[in-house]
Order: structure tokens, then C-alpha cells, then sequence
């Protein structure tokens, strides 16, 4: 306390300061639990809005085609928010037309093709998977 009064600070001023911030404080904490709540609580939304999404034929087909083709398509993953296609020949995949069907990002490593498809790519790995597999 000593200390306190040769700073000049009455114990008033520093109890004022407490009973100002930890009101604060505690406001603060509570605003991010509550942020972190709805952020998983609408990404469960989404995620199940994607899935009960049903699959388009025709974009399916879209999806092929730029792939060279469902018998040019060896394996295909995904891996968070990126679609991952093994492809027989890399000649035959349309590189440039995956951002216009939704891909922030195409990346070719030997034969695999790596497009990001942020919030799509459930969507997309489902749409392109059912019948590659069947192959």
C-alpha cells in the first residue's frame, strides 16, 4: 500500500478501477464464448445443408468434363477444404475452367489435381465421387 501512496493513487481510485474493469473483462469473455457458439452452431448448419443438397446431373457432367472425363479419373479425395483428383492424363483436364465452376485455387502436383472449393467442397467431392467409384 505504501507503494500505492507514493504513486500518487488513493485506494478509492484503485477500487473504482476494478469495479470498472472487471465488469468489462467479464463482458469481453462472454462476448466470445457467445461468438464461438454461433460460429459452430451455423458451420453445422452449413455442413448439413451441403449434405441433404441434392446432386445435380448436369453439373455432374459439367464436373467430368473438365476432369477429361469419368475414365480419366483414377482416385479422388478430400482433404478440409480442397478436392483432390488423380487424373490418367493431365492433358485432357480443363485447368481453366475449375475457377469458373467455384475453385479459389487449382494446384497440379504429377498427375493429381488440387482444387480449393472452400465452403463447396463437400459438395463437390460427393458430386464427382459416386460414380468414379462405381468405375
Amino acid at each position: 500500500m505504501d507503494i500505492l501512496l507514493e504513486a500518487n493513487l488513493s485506494t478509492e481510485a484503485l477500487i473504482i478501477i476494478l469495479v470498472c474493469t472487471i465488469p468489462v473483462a467479464f463482458l469481453i469473455i462472454m462476448a466470445i464464448i457467445n461468438t464461438v457458439r454461433l460460429t459452430k452452431k451455423r458451420k453445422a448448419i452449413r455442413e448439413a445443408a451441403i449434405s441433404e443438397q441434392p446432386l445435380d446431373e448436369e453439373q455432374q457432367k459439367i464436373f467430368y468434363e473438365v476432369y477429361g472425363g469419368l475414365e480419366n479419373i483414377k482416385s479422388i479425395r478430400k482433404e478440409a477444404r480442397r478436392v483432390i483428383v488423380q487424373v490418367s492424363d493431365l492433358d485432357k483436364v480443363n485447368l481453366e475452367k475449375l475457377p469458373e465452376l467455384g475453385a479459389t485455387g487449382v494446384l497440379v502436383v504429377a498427375d493429381e489435381v488440387r482444387a480449393s472449393f472452400s465452403d463447396r467442397a463437400d459438395y463437390v467431392y460427393n458430386l464427382i465421387k459416386i460414380e468414379a467409384e462405381e468405375k
